[in-house]
């Protein structure tokens, strides 16, 4: 009788703790598992009674795990949400450093530039402060230009397409 062994097993029993329950032996037991032999009608009830309580436990088991996996879901869901809503920040604030970074770049290579020129027009002159200022602001200058490097920039522009094909595959 495959009830029996459903039972047994859903319960974790052996033929024993299944006997002890309907009241049997379990040599009876064993041999009702097969087929060989017919329960007592009052240890049929007892199984009949079991195997409806273990149905009606599954169910409420069934619809819990349901209800978790519901609440786990929107859960995700507004995790999901949050990480999204960060990310678009964090994408926002990058793109920004990104162009203050190319904006200081293009700045500090216009002024080395005109910083070069200099001491063309300070010739003739004897100012040694215009020549050690010069020389304080190509230093900042080149400070600046390290700082702000391509490969700084590069870096960024990574980072902001790591960033829009995160924010892309959760959408």
């Amino acid at each position: 009788m495959k009830l029996l062994l459903s039972i047994r097993k859903q319960m974790g029993w052996t033929q024993t703790d299944l006997a002890t329950y309907l009241g049997v032996k379990r040599g009876l037991v064993s041999m009702a598992e097969i087929g060989q032999r017919e329960l007592p009608s009052a240890a049929l009830v007892r199984a009949s009674q079991l195997s409806r309580l273990l149905e009606t436990e599954t169910e409420k088991v069934d619809e819990k795990v349901a209800e978790l996996l519901n609440e786990l879901d929107h859960a995700a869901s507004e995790a999901l949400a949050r990480w999204k809503k960060e990310a678009a920040i964090e994408l926002k604030l990058t793109r920004e450093l990104l162009a203050e970074t190319e904006a200081n770049y293009k700045e500090a290579v216009h002024l080395l530039k005109l910083l070069s020129h200099l001491p063309d027009l300070l010739k003739g002159q004897k100012n040694p402060a215009a020549s050690v200022l010069t020389g304080l602001q190509e230093q900042k200058t080149l400070n600046k230009l390290k700082v702000n490097s391509p490969e700084r920039q590069m870096n960024l522009k990574l980072k902001i397409a790591e960033l829009e094909a995160r924010i892309d595959l959760e959408t």
